[in-house]
């Protein structure tokens, strides 16, 4: 497990997972926004070295990180950011991983 100190995810995660969700996070930051997890489906679907899962949670613009976060951590999300909530898609196709966010 890796200790997590600024990804957008509030438990320690296998090390797969993690590069999984740093290339969730990426795509969130082509988007300008960034992605805060919530949970996920438990697929553990096991991809070049990646466990990869659909994951629920809110996909934030920048420019709200910070004041998201404070409410993230302490578990204290509000009824306003649910506009922000999301599903993380992925599927494999011609072995290359592809993200969506729903």
């Amino acid at each position: 497990m890796l200790e997590l100190k600024n990804l957008g995810i509030r438990e320690n995660e296998p090390k797969e997972f993690v590069k999984f969700f740093k290339l969730v996070e990426s795509k969130a930051s082509n988007l300008n926004k960034v992605f805060f997890m919530q949970t996920g489906e438990c697929e553990d679907v096991k991809f070049n070295n990646l466990l990869v899962d659909t994951l629920y949670g809110w996909l934030i613009p920048q420019d709200m990180e910070n004041d998201f976060k404070n409410r993230y951590l302490k578990n204290k999300t509000t009824i306003e950011d649910d506009k922000f909530y999301v599903r993380v898609d992925w599927k494999i196709e011609n072995n290359e991983l592809k993200i969506d966010f729903n």
